[in-house]
């Protein structure tokens, strides 16, 4: 077993500043896996459609560097765009989103939509896109297109067809995908995995044999960094307890504990600032509240309340302010 000692090792600053991105977005590390291509080349091979991969040079694919995403839906959603050419040399362009809620829902369309128009806004000649959604957790939702989500009869459907933007995405689903049985890295392989269990609270029963199993990609220090993350998203996602993540990894590294310790440190700071934020923000709305219930009870016209307190009438409906 080889350690690195402490002088071939990054700071604790230097440490937290490389992952300081991921404290506040734990699922960019989901979608920085896709970041190495020849992980990206196996996982679409394995996940796309046999209709898809019979006509698509996978070999060739390659990043597009812009990002698509709405900005008012990017707490929920990142992406990498790829460009696959077909075997016959026309190109593909295949959108790969990242959801960061836990499983779908009908509104995910029409955020797609918007997306997708985006890209093909952008394109100068027009090529298809492949919409390809990331799901921790599956959900039969998705697996429908955006025309079966109108209540409509067979006839009504053959008559509006031509009026509705349809398609149907790719999806992924973690929770139900068997890793084992695709050509992955150790190292995809490893995180996919150590995400699964962390996302479905089994990583206490799996941290210690998955990480015995994958302990040759955490050597070094590019490894340990790649290893912090993983450590930073069991933090951040489960309440699993510190001795049951630290064990393992001391095994791999044993200056590893010092830098574990910190980062849990940090989440439980950020959540507890979070916390007053939220506090602080739940204080202000019912002062508001207040606010709106005295003026109307001094015959105030409803406008010039909603406008003073930036409340709406649903809101005051809600809290029994106005019938």
């Amino acid at each position: 077993m080889i350690f690195l000692t402490q002088q071939t090792f990054p700071t604790i600053s230097q440490m937290l500043e490389n992952l300081e991105p991921y404290f506040s977005s734990p699922d960019r590390i989901v979608r920085d896996l896709f970041k190495n291509r020849e992980d990206a080349i196996a996982f679409f091979m394995a996940y796309l459609p046999e209709a898809l991969t019979g006509i698509l040079d996978i070999e060739k694919l390659s990043y597009l560097p812009e990002n698509y995403i709405d900005p008012k839906f990017r707490e929920h959603k990142t992406d990498i765009l790829f460009e696959i050419p077909t075997i016959q040399g026309n190109l593909t362009q295949v959108a790969l989103l990242f959801e960061h809620k836990s499983t779908p829902d009908k509104s995910d369309f029409t955020q797609l939509l918007r997306y997708l128009s985006n890209i093909y806004e952008k394109q100068i000649k027009k090529i298809p896109v492949i919409p390809f959604l990331f799901y921790h957790t599956g959900s039969d939702i998705l697996r429908e297109s955006f025309l079966d989500l109108f209540e409509l009869t067979e006839q009504e459907k053959g008559i509006f067809r031509k009026y509705i933007p349809d398609f149907t995405p790719e999806t992924f689903f973690l929770s139900e995908s068997d890793l084992a049985k695709v050509n992955f890295s150790i190292h995809l392989f490893a995180f996919l995995s150590t995400i699964r269990y962390a996302d479905g609270n089994h990583i206490a029963e799996h941290w210690e044999e998955l990480l015995a199993a994958t302990a040759e990609v955490f050597r070094g220090e590019k490894g340990l960094a790649e290893l912090m993350k993983l450590v930073l998203y069991i933090l951040n996602r489960t309440d699993t307890p510190m001795e049951t993540v630290k064990a393992p990894v001391l095994k791999i590294s044993s200056v590893m504990e010092e830098y574990m310790v910190t980062t849990a440190e940090r989440i439980r700071a950020a959540g507890k600032q979070e916390g007053m934020q939220q506090g602080m923000q739940q204080g202000e709305f019912h002062a508001r509240l207040a606010t709106a219930r005295n003026m109307l009870a001094e015959q105030v016209d409803l406008t010039f309340v909603l406008r003073v307190t930036g409340l709406s009438e649903q809101q005051l409906r809600e809290h029994n302010i106005i019938p």
